[in-house]
């Protein structure tokens, strides 16, 4: 900075007073004698930026132009434009093939010069400015757009409505209940992902919980309970001529090895829990943090898993194998146990996971990064409730369901076979009465004495 505020002599300098510019100058000097194999380059400013050496590994020259800079020159207008020195620094520093690319910026003021304003840190890790404080209206307020999701869910809905009508034109009944859940599914994913979720999710721990189980566990069991496969199934035009369209593509997919090897009962509950331990204790999470692509294969990840998850309880789609009904409610119970246990591991731990994330966003607001974890990890335990909740009411609606159709097959069976199964068990009962009356005296009056003489011993 070569402003003119940097001619100001609040510093000491070998024991002599010294202005800002001398003492940076020193700074700066000592640093490049420190780094003889590195490239190193200087941009100066003030009311505008200009290269003063480019980057170099002659460390004489760069210091002989170092020592030529002067601070309030007239040759260049004062003012202090940060934004812009810093955007000279990356175009040089943008196409270097080098592992570490570092820019250290020495000035005593504020941007107030140029056509570039500086980042803060929370806009340069976020992509926008930190959202505002977490209050009520932030709830109905916060919502930011994601050019992604926002697509991707209402193509969703529109899809699945547009299906419905489509039967009904062949006057063929789908379940409104079933359209209400995928509609609700669908809702659901797009208020987690551009909602106060989707806002906040990358600032506070306690809402990327939110974010995070709303993708996971709820949003999976209204999609799978919306039965999609099964409602593009009926809707798809069969072809008949040997080639492959839509409906041929879906079947050959959901019946292929890798859906039913990740759609396994044990493999479906393992990836659901154990991913989501892996996720938070290692370096996966600061990654969905720091990166757009890593957020974006987080929630596509922990939907395909929830989903998968779901779909081998209670979903009626085609393709997977689905275990009896009591060793789905063990698998329900055993996966939500351990889903509890995370939970309570993360109240009860003093690390606080991705702490230098959001440290350096600078929140001024809020509860402290251990405060908003245990409060994260409550919500965790919390929401993961009422989706289990559903899941244990689809369950048993569809156990008694399938006890009825089942009842209701061996009663047509039986009415076409004439009672073949009731009078062949009333023939065994039969037998079995005939084989005890004709019971000789002898073995009765044995088994009876066997038995008197036990009770006098």
């Amino acid at each position: 900075d070569l402003s003119g505020s940097m001619l100001a002599e609040d510093f000491q300098l070998d024991g002599q007073p010294a202005n800002r510019a001398a003492v940076a100058k020193a700074v700066l000097e000592g640093f490049v004698n420190d780094r003889p194999a590195d490239r190193i380059g200087l941009v100066a400013f003030a009311g505008r930026a200009y290269i003063a050496a480019p980057l170099t590994l002659d460390h004489d020259f760069l210091l002989a132009n170092l020592d030529r800079l002067e601070a309030g020159s007239e040759d260049i207008e004062d003012g202090t434009a940060i934004g812009s020195a810093i955007s000279a620094g990356l175009n040089r520093l943008r196409d270097l093939d080098s592992e570490s690319r570092i820019i250290i910026l020495m000035t005593d003021g504020q941007n107030n010069a140029g056509t570039v304003a500086p980042l803060t840190a929370a806009e340069a890790m976020l992509g926008s400015s930190l959202p505002p404080p977490l209050d009520a209206g932030a709830w109905w307020s916060g919502w930011s757009i994601d050019s992604l999701f926002l697509p991707f869910g209402l193509a969703a809905a529109v899809w699945y409505v547009l299906a419905v009508r489509r039967l009904a034109t062949r006057g063929v009944r789908w379940p409104w209940w079933r359209t209400a859940l995928w509609l609700t599914g669908c809702v659901l994913f797009l208020w987690a992902t551009n909602g106060p979720p989707g806002t906040y999710g990358r600032v506070l721990f306690s809402m990327h919980m939110i974010q995070h189980m709303t993708i996971a566990t709820a949003v999976p069991v209204f999609l799978v309970l919306g039965a999609p496969v099964t409602l593009a199934l009926r809707t798809l035009r069969r072809r008949d001529d040997g080639s492959r369209g839509l409906r041929e593509w879906l079947l050959q997919t959901v019946h292929s090895l890798p859906a039913q090897l990740l759609g396994h009962p044990i493999v479906a509950s393992a990836l659901f829990v154990v991913s989501m331990v892996a996720f938070y204790y290692s370096s996966l999470f600061e990654l969905s943090l720091e990166t757009h692509t890593g957020h974006v294969l987080m929630t596509l990840h922990f939907l395909l898993s929830g989903y998968l998850f779901a779909e081998c309880l209670v979903g009626i789609d085609p393709g997977l194998r689905r275990p009896t009904y009591p060793i789905r409610t063990l698998l329900v119970m055993v996966t939500f146990g351990f889903h509890a246990l995370f939970s309570v591991s993360l109240m009860a731990s003093t690390r606080v996971l991705a702490e230098e994330w959001y440290a350096a966003l600078g929140r001024t607001w809020g509860d402290s990064l251990a405060d908003d974890q245990y409060l994260g990890a409550s919500l965790g335990w919390l929401l993961g409730e009422y989706p289990l909740a559903v899941i244990a009411v689809a369950l048993l609606v569809s156990w008694v369901s399938a006890d009825r159709r089942e009842r209701r097959r061996f009663d047509r069976s039986e009415a076409r076979e004439g009672d073949r199964q009731l009078h062949a068990y009333n023939a065994y009962l039969a037998g079995l009465s005939a084989r005890t009356d004709t019971m000789q005296p002898s073995q009765s009056t044995a088994v009876l004495g066997t038995a008197e003489e036990a009770d006098r011993s």
